[in-house]
């Protein structure tokens, strides 16, 4: 028999999910939960719909113990029904199943088109620049505490006299990069504060094809550190990520308005605007060859086999 695939959900956005269910068939989920209850009762109807969207769950009711297990169990099912809509209507584009890079006829960027669904298999980078900047602005701190240990296991090797000159060494040497510290530590706080980008390579050895999109912690199944505890900010596996694609930025993109030929304030303040325009370019915006994407969805397969 042939393994069970199981998905794990890492990210799930519920709202966005609704939202596409809506805009396609005017489908309507409703949903009612009463925490005030020791076993929560949550029952989902459907009106509209698609391909009469949860079958045999119109007008059923799920009743749980757990309000937050009953409601995530009917999200991953209303997951499954959309993805299985938008392929049986051709809406989802496969990525790298449906397109095979090495071909002369096909160029990706070309094909695409903003808003399009896709479901990209590859491996993932998780950015989580709130970390980044914690670790750097305790950067100081950490290595010096690192340095007094690597001194001390070295013992009985350093005299005390060596071991109080080569840490007033390192003190002199971290002294000197204290500044470029908190200039990063502030360019953090500006332009990356509080947040988490997934980048994805659906295609092996080629990291100029890749997807670049932000994390809602709020629809994260756990806590970011949590993730990074137990798969890395770079996954060894593969994951799958569902999104809709935001935009496809050009190689000669400009973000610069065009100017305002007029002595008056607005006019001065649209110049500062578009001085700011050209850094977002570098830091806030997804460029080139980057393409952006809104995640929905983002899960590992896990294969689950039986005994023998």
């Amino acid at each position: 028999m042939p393994p069970k695939v199981l998905r794990d959900f890492i990210y799930l956005d519920v709202e966005r999910l609704k939202s596409i269910i809506a805009q396609i068939e005017g489908g309507v989920i409703n949903t009612q939960q009463d925490s005030r209850q020791e076993s929560d009762e949550l029952t989902a109807s459907v009106e509209g719909g698609i391909l009469g969207f949860l079958r045999g769950v119109v007008g059923g009711k799920y009743l749980l113990e757990n309000q937050e297990t009953s409601t995530k169990t009917l999200h991953d099912d209303i997951f499954n029904k959309v993805e299985q809509f938008l392929i049986n209507t051709e809406y989802l584009v496969r990525i790298p199943d449906d397109y095979d890079i090495k071909s002369d006829n096909v160029n990706l960027r070309e094909d695409l088109t903003d808003n399009w669904f896709v479901l990209i298999n590859g491996r993932v980078n998780i950015n989580d620049y709130n970390r980044m900047r914690d670790s750097l602005s305790n950067y100081n701190n950490l290595a010096t505490l690192i340095s007094q240990f690597s001194i001390d296991a070295q013992k009985p090797a350093l005299t005390k006299k060596d071991k109080v000159k080569k840490m007033g060494e390192i003190k002199r040497e971290l002294a000197q990069n204290e500044e470029s510290i908190k200039g990063l530590t502030l360019f953090f706080d500006i332009f990356y504060k509080n947040r988490i980008v997934i980048k994805i390579f659906p295609y092996e050895g080629n990291s100029k094809i890749r997807f670049s999109g932000n994390i809602n912690p709020v629809y994260l199944r756990e806590d970011i550190a949590s993730i990074i505890y137990k798969y890395g900010t770079a996954p060894t596996s593969n994951w799958q990520i569902f999104a809709q694609i935001a935009s496809i930025p050009p190689a000669d993109r400009s973000n610069l308005s065009p100017e305002i030929d007029e002595d008056t304030l607005e006019a001065k303040l649209h110049s500062i605007f578009n001085v700011f325009r050209g850094i977002e370019v570098l830091t806030e915006s997804v460029v080139y060859p980057e393409i952006a994407i809104t995640p929905i969805a983002i899960y590992r397969e896990v294969s689950i086999r039986t005994k023998k």
